[in-house]
């Protein structure tokens, strides 16, 4: 009232922060509206916040009295007293939930550092229970290779290397296993062949050894009979 040249833009500088003011309670409630406390602050915010709006269109300075004045200043800074402890709430709320928000991210990561780390203690536990294992069938299996292998090589064919893996190791024992049972086969029919013709060499030994009899008495009476002819 007092400079009518910078009552407009006044106006707009007003309307502007009346629109920013509106954008940032709308903000605040989709954030903090979630918490009692948090819907409650921005209510409480908005209805001081109109209070105040309302006091400043609905104030005139035309005639009144010094009495009327006081009272207008009074309320004034209840009103602007309601406003500023509203922001100073609201931005304790947010502080608050923003460090709520950092300190469950950080238990979050935590958790999660710590279960990767889980998980990968418990995979390298299992790929070494797992490589123990591999190692012993190997072991294993060359081990019952090398045991038919030495008895081959004493002439004991009697051996089996006992590997009933499918794997390559395993494939090459069952067929050392097969090789021996074969050769131990042979060998057992080779000794029944060789004692068939031993008997049968016996067998021709007497036969011969009857006839060298058979000839030496034929002979002792062909003399009986030349002895008799003279």
């Amino acid at each position: 009232q007092l400079y009518p040249a910078l009552a407009e833009q006044i106006q707009q500088g007003m309307m502007a922060n009346r629109k920013a003011i509106a954008e940032a309670l709308d903000t605040l409630d989709a954030t903090l509206g979630t918490d009692p406390a948090g819907a409650q602050a921005v209510a409480k915010a908005r209805q001081d916040w109109q209070a105040f709006i309302d006091f400043l269109t609905g104030t005139t300075t035309a005639a009144i009295t010094p009495d009327q004045l006081n009272q207008a200043v009074q309320r004034y800074n209840e009103i602007y007293g309601a406003v500023v402890a509203d922001q100073a709430a609201l931005q304790t709320l947010a502080t608050n939930m923003s460090q709520a928000s950092l300190d469950d991210a950080t238990t979050e990561a935590t958790r999660a550092i710590w279960l990767i780390v889980g998980l990968l203690s418990i995979g390298v536990l299992g790929s070494l229970l797992v490589g123990y294992r591999v190692a012993n069938r190997v072991r294993s299996a060359v081990r019952g290779v090398s045991t038919l292998a030495e008895g081959l090589a004493e002439g004991d064919l009697t051996r089996a290397s006992g590997v009933v893996s499918q794997d390559e190791v395993g494939q090459m024992a069952q067929a050392l296993d097969r090789a021996i049972g074969r050769l131990r086969e042979d060998i057992v029919q080779l000794s029944g062949d060789a004692r068939t013709l031993q008997q049968a060499a016996g067998q021709l030994t007497a036969v011969s050894a009857a006839v060298d009899t058979a000839a030496s008495e034929a002979s002792a009476q062909a003399g009986s009979v030349a002895a008799a002819a003279d």
